[in-house]
């Protein structure tokens, strides 16, 4: 009875087998049928009863249950199948099972191969033994009909069926593919904005304004160049006018001549075209025209130095400066329109970079470069020329007026001794001090900055001078940890901090040094003494600034050790401001007051000055 048990069980085991293996004989198909009450384990369906079978050694042969090879399973994630556990074949599981049988007799339990592990545990299962030889001649007529089973050596196994692997792409890579596509797509598109937009600008007639106003620059030729500014100007005008009764009414588009329209925006580009031109235009007129009536700057900068320089010698002679101060007053009126000319121009070229690409500017951007060299040389060769010609006159007029009055008038000498001293005073020994007061509160503010910029690198210095590190082995896989010393970078800028705070603690004491020897003698100061102002100064310098860190320490000791000592010096560098502010601020409220007195007394005098030139001026108009 137990023999029989185990026989059982490794038919069923077997039909099991057939079943996970898939195309199960016929012939099994038609014999093995489950008994009532157990679930058949196999994929194609089975019908009727059986009740029991007993099977021979011999007539259980690969033949007997020839099943096709499967392909091996893998488990999907893993990389190389064949490394892998894979399900047994038929052949092979019925030739090991027939092994079993024979070394073990009615001992073996052939039920555990149905999962390819032979001797995985596996509760038995009673079965019923009648009906065996039905079973028997079953299987042997089966048997009988089947080929000779292939050697398994020569068998022929397909490939395996591997998964697809799909090769992962590096994130940084996909970003740098899409960034490279972006900046194509952003190059082309500027490109051809760049394109239409120099198009545009050949096809306006500034463009061949421009063309004209070049031809005549090169001729000389002022009288084209003044055609072009007025016909170029006044389409500008026109422009503007259309543009602005649009927006008014709420339009888009503008109505040109002919029933034709244009898009607001479009005009303004031709607009700041017309600008252009014309700026360019009054420009090169001005450059080439010796009319004052024609040239933008008016009269020629020699014409001036000419007349002025008479007029001066005239007025020095004969103690009369009615001639000279009318055309100073009239050259004063021609340099603020000059202002004014260049004020507009330099708009007109701003409105026209509007419209010139960042990329790809082509003519467009040429056309402004060239514009605002031609403002350049105005500004130079005109404006700047004459208004160092106005002051050199205007200056020495005034001068001869003051030194008259002060000969004459009493309360004038008063004025001007008084504003002749306080220029002395704010611009001698107390500007001095000012200014070096101001010079130890930046070097003491400087050094405090470095002092908190080498604590700081300390403090990450000291973080990294004992950083773990993964140790690996030649083929990549981490055997352990090791200890480094990455702190070297934080000290090379630590060891900067410190000579910059050096630099500037040393600059401060030499301030302060300094101060100390000044700030007696201001109080000596006979004109400080005179306005009473020497209470508001400073008693005198004393403040203590220490000297910063070390270079050597911090560079080769450990950054630990001199984090705090950091510090201290940070505290000290701004304890030290802290008490030199009273100095800079007593010398700073003393040099305001002396200003203000001083631009007092300038005011005074200016205006007495110009009474005296307006009556003389006065005069000249009636004699001329």
């Amino acid at each position: 009875m137990t023999r029989t048990k185990s026989i059982l069980a490794a038919c069923l085991s077997l039909a099991l087998v057939s079943s996970s293996l898939g195309a199960a004989p016929s012939a099994m198909a038609q014999t093995l049928r489950p008994a009532d009450g157990l679930k058949a384990r196999t994929d194609a369906p089975l019908t009727g009863k059986f009740i029991g079978f007993s099977v021979l050694r011999s007539s259980v042969t690969p033949a007997a249950l020839k099943t096709p090879a499967r392909t091996p399973y893998f488990k999907p994630g893993f990389a190389n199948a064949a490394n892998k556990p894979q399900k047994p074949t038929a052949s092979s599981t019925l030739q090991t099972m027939g092994t079993e049988l024979g070394s073990q007799g009615s001992t073996g339990d052939l039920g555990r191969y149905f999962t390819g592990e032979r001797f995985q545990p596996r509760t038995p299962v009673a079965v019923d033994a009648a009906g065996a030889g039905e079973a028997k001649a079953t299987l042997t007529a089966s048997a009988s009909t089947d080929k000779e089973p292939v050697p398994s050596a020569k068998q022929t196994v397909p490939a395996p069926k591997t998964q697809g692997v799909t090769a992962s792409l590096n994130p940084w890579a996909i970003a740098g593919i899409a960034a490279a596509a972006v900046a194509v797509v952003v190059g082309v598109w500027t490109w051809m904005r760049g394109r239409q937009k120099n198009s545009t600008w050949e096809n306006s007639k500034s463009n061949q304004d421009i063309i004209a106003l070049e031809k005549a620059r090169r001729d000389n030729d002022a009288k084209t160049l003044g055609e072009i500014k007025t016909e170029a100007r006044g389409r500008q005008t026109r422009m503007d006018e259309r543009i602005a009764n649009a927006r008014s009414a709420g339009q888009k588009d503008i109505e040109l001549k002919e029933g034709k329209t244009m898009k607001v925006k479009d005009a303004e580009a031709f607009a700041a075209f017309d600008g252009l031109a014309a700026a360019r235009a009054e420009l090169n007129e001005n450059a080439v025209s010796a009319d004052p009536k024609a040239r933008v700057g008016g009269e020629l900068p020699a014409t001036w130095q000419g007349r002025l320089g008479g007029l001066d010698a005239q007025a020095s002679q004969a103690g009369f400066e009615g001639n000279l101060a009318l055309q100073l007053k009239t050259m004063g009126g021609e340099l603020a329109r000059q202002d004014q000319a260049a004020s507009k121009y330099e708009k007109d070229f701003s409105n026209f970079n509007k419209y010139v690409p960042g990329l790809f500017g082509g003519r467009l951007k040429d056309m402004e470069a060239r514009g605002r060299s031609d403002l350049s040389a105005f500004q130079a060769s005109e404006i700047q020329a004459e208004k160092a010609t106005f002051v050199k006159f205007n200056t020495a007029m005034r001068g001869r007026v003051s030194g008259r009055l002060a000969g004459k008038d009493a309360e004038y000498q008063g004025h001007l001794s008084r504003l002749e001293d306080l220029n002395q005073a704010a611009d001698g020994t107390l500007k001095s001090a000012v200014d070096m007061a101001r010079q130890v509160d930046k070097d003491l503010a400087d050094m405090a900055r470095h002092e908190h910029a080498r604590a700081y690198n300390l403090m990450l210095a000291a973080q990294n001078e004992r950083v773990e590190v993964p140790v690996y082995d030649k083929n990549g896989r981490q055997i352990g940890t090791d200890i480094e010393d990455h702190s070297a970078t934080y000290k090379a800028l630590v060891a900067s901090e410190t000579a910059e705070a050096q630099a500037s603690a040393a600059s401060a004491r030499a301030g302060v040094k300094a101060l100390s020897t000044i700030i007696p003698l201001l109080h000596k100061d006979p004109v400080l003494k005179k306005e009473g102002l020497t209470f508001a100064l400073p008693s005198n310098a004393n403040t203590r600034v220490g000297s910063g860190g070390s270079v050597f320490f911090d560079f080769w000791m450990p950054a630990s050790w001199n984090f705090f000592a950091t510090m201290f010096s940070e505290s000290q560098a701004n304890q030290a401001r802290g008490s030199f502010a009273p100095i800079k601020g007593g010398l700073e409220s003393v040099m305001s007051e002396v200003q203000s007195r001083q631009a007092s007394e300038q005011r005074w005098t200016a205006k007495r000055i110009d009474q005296v030139l307006d009556h003389e001026m006065s005069q000249a108009g009636k004699g001329g």
